[in-house]
């Protein structure tokens, strides 16, 4: 969950606002509707209309934003998967070892008949509430602290 700071640092606002100066406004195209491209570009056109500045609350924003977008998707994955009968969970907790053998084990099978060994298992149906509810409640610590307005940022253009 943490990938959007290095994605921000890695020049999502900038590729953000290339695409504003291509003319193009979020949720216009695929390209604009990605995760994080339409934050970045409301979040430098509010930028743009206050003259090219930033208050940290408008970053903050942008970041949560951003954050809640990836989360989002990130459980609409989770749904996908649990409702595809097609793979089979490992619980990835249990001894490396035994982890990676039965994913080379079953990387070389040729009988099409693949089964996750008990001790590996993983229930795709969580209904322990508490396995649950850090799950859906999950949020990212935020490890930057914006106090006051006084922290004004410049956006190039």
């Amino acid at each position: 969950m943490s990938s959007f700071f290095p994605m921000a640092d890695d020049g999502i606002l900038s590729e953000a606002n290339w695409l504003l100066d291509l003319g193009l406004l979020p949720n216009s195209n695929s390209a604009t509707r990605a995760i994080g491209y339409r934050q970045a570009m409301d979040y430098l056109l509010i930028s743009r209309e206050q003259g090219g500045l930033s208050s940290s609350k408008d970053f903050y924003r942008f970041l949560s934003e951003f954050q809640k977008a990836s989360r989002n998707f990130a459980k609409r994955q989770l749904t996908w998967f649990r409702n595809e009968p097609l793979y089979q969970w490992i619980d990835a907790s249990k001894p490396l070892e035994n982890v990676l053998n039965f994913i080379c084990d079953a990387y070389n099978d040729q009988t099409g008949e693949i089964k996750v060994p008990e001790s590996l298992c993983m229930n795709k149906d969580i209904s322990n509430h508490k396995q649950v509810r850090p799950l859906k409640s999950y949020r990212t610590r935020n490890r930057y602290s914006f106090i006051s307005l006084k922290n004004v940022l410049k956006i190039d253009n």
